[in-house]
């Protein structure tokens, strides 16, 4: 009697299809995109300020 009711769940999960929202994950896509934004000018301006400041470290007699 169990494989029955294993059937039947599996039947109603292949027949009924998901919800087609096309708006499902795009906040997740917004927040993933900003962050890699705020992570690539944090690296640029990273790598500015190494630059600055190891070139006047050179020039220090």
């Amino acid at each position: 009697m169990s494989h029955f009711f294993a059937m039947i769940a599996v039947a109603k999960a292949w027949l009924i299809k998901p919800d087609d929202d096309p708006e499902r994950g795009s906040h997740t896509t917004d927040v993933v995109l900003w962050t890699l934004g705020v992570i690539v000018i944090a690296g640029i301006v990273i790598a500015a300020v190494t630059a600055y400041v190891t070139a006047q470290a050179g020039r220090i007699q």
